[in-house]
């Protein structure tokens, strides 16, 4: 995204700004990862942007020029300075003298993700951190989770997984488990652990939550979801359960019931809505649908 490649930038400038809106989302969230983790940006400009058209990725480049915080700024004005400084803070539209550059397209994009226009001064407004853009740029008014469904294989690397299981036994109803601690209804589902592909972890989680013993499971698509404090991804699998057991001993789940849709009562209502609303569109479009 150097002005060096103009060829490549300018292409970038030209395409739609919901496509670029995502790429600031992308750098957003990798600065609030990286502050979470005690890192600071030293040299983070445009030049540290790469962009892929093909698959439309966000490279972040010169991740070896960050430094663990506390950070001592001994060499005055920052490689990058005009969008970092030792405070860990991303400075938008400001340079060092805390006269503001905003454009009008930058400031459309602000008012788009219900951020405040503020004049950033670089020498005062130290409060200005990553994560706090993010946490404003990401939440809505009146829901401060924004899940995120992509294509199948499109993030590339997962945390989670997620599997919606209908009980082809009881009438075709969804399975939920119901935790030994809370009262309320969830999915099959949970970490992917160290060594685990994402269908290994799904079919695990599978047969430890609701009990299932034979089955067909597919995978669905990639899912993202932004709170105020994290940001998490993973997987989206469809299970079809022929054969269900009793619920293995020793695990967290208590209790597996059918419901003909989502359960009222949910342990992530911020969450599961979107995510089997999505589900549903996928069995459409995959010819899956005689199956809900």
């Amino acid at each position: 995204m150097h002005p060096m490649y103009p060829m490549s930038r300018m292409k970038f400038l030209q395409m739609a700004l919901e496509t670029r809106h995502q790429v600031f989302e992308n750098i957003l969230t990798f600065h609030a990862h990286a502050a979470k983790q005690g890192y600071v940006a030293i040299d983070f400009y445009d030049g540290s942007i790469m962009y892929d058209f093909n698959i439309y990725r966000t490279v972040i480049g010169d991740i070896d020029c960050y430094a663990k915080t506390p950070y001592l700024n001994k060499m005055g004005r920052l490689e990058g300075g005009e969008v970092s400084n030792p405070h860990g803070i991303i400075l938008l539209g400001a340079n060092g003298s805390g006269k503001s550059t905003l454009g009008r397209e930058l400031a459309h994009v602000l008012n788009f993700a219900h951020l405040d226009v503020i004049e950033i001064d670089s020498t005062v407004d130290y409060q200005i951190t990553a994560a706090k853009i993010a946490e404003r740029f990401y939440t809505k008014p009146g829901n401060p989770w924004r899940v995120i469904p992509y294509p199948l294989g499109e993030l590339k690397t997962y945390r989670f997984t997620v599997i919606f299981a209908q009980n082809g036994i009881v009438g075709g109803g969804w399975l939920y488990a119901r935790h030994k601690n809370r009262d309320t209804w969830e999915t099959a589902g949970g970490h992917i652990e160290k060594g685990e592909t994402p269908l290994d972890c799904a079919k695990r989680e599978l047969r430890e939550e609701t009990g299932a013993e034979k089955f067909y499971i597919h995978p669905a698509f990639d899912y993202a979801v932004h709170t105020p404090t994290e940001f998490s991804y993973g997987q989206v699998f469809f299970a079809d359960v022929e054969t269900l057991g009793g619920l293995p001993p020793g695990f967290e789940m208590c209790e597996v019931r059918a419901f003909p849709t989502i359960p009222d009562a949910m342990t992530y209502p911020q969450i599961l809505p979107v995510i089997f609303a999505e589900l549903q569109n996928w069995l459409g479009l995959t010819g899956f649908d005689h199956l809900k």
